[in-house]
């Protein structure tokens, strides 16, 4: 059985954690999200982590904690309160859902439908999390997954409306497929 462990690193030595984990014969990633910068005038994508310093990895053993521990950039494997390192739950299923996106959370499109906003493309598509806070101005969204008491419990990803309500996306929706057809 393959477990998934989290282990928390000093903020922007990721990818020198995720090469030792690599040497050590262990698949890492270290999760990035696309971000509007820039301003309303000039808006640029651009790629942060998604949760600094925080690496995650697979293994079908158990791993050697000293030799990976010993790393000067590595500060903590992250365990549950029983004692557990290996992933469950909903951390498992938040990095399910990374792992599914390539490590990469690229900005999802919504829609607004009444108060509710409703997510039409992207990975926030498919996620199993709820909205907590929305961030009009930076184009983001925060998003909790599962319980407080887990090692993972809320990110902000980007966003961006396509239109301000569902039936207006509805009609151009309808445009593009009509367009897409009229040209081979």
């Amino acid at each position: 059985m393959i477990n998934t462990y989290c282990l928390f690193c000093c903020s922007g030595k990721e990818n020198s954690v995720i090469k030792m984990l690599k040497n050590e014969g262990f698949p890492a990633i270290a999760p990035t999200v696309m971000h509007w910068t820039g301003g309303a005038a000039q808006p640029k994508k651009t790629a942060r982590r998604l949760m600094p310093g925080y690496v995650f990895f697979d293994a079908d053993t158990e791993p050697a904690w000293n030799r990976i521990l010993k790393d000067s950039a590595v500060l903590k494997l992250l365990s549950y309160g029983d004692g557990e390192y290996a992933l469950r739950g909903t951390d498992l299923e938040f990095i399910d859902w990374i792992k599914k996106n390539n490590g990469i959370i690229e900005m999802s499109s919504a829609v607004k439908v009444g108060s509710m906003i409703e997510f039409v493309a992207g990975p926030l598509k498919d996620m199993n999390g709820k909205i907590i806070k929305i961030n009009r101005s930076r184009r983001q969204v925060q998003v909790s997954f599962g319980s407080e008491n887990g090692i993972i419990s809320k990110v902000w990803c980007s966003m961006e409306f396509v239109c301000s309500n569902a039936d207006s996306y509805s009609a151009v929706k309808e445009n593009k497929k009509e367009f897409d057809s009229s040209n081979p």
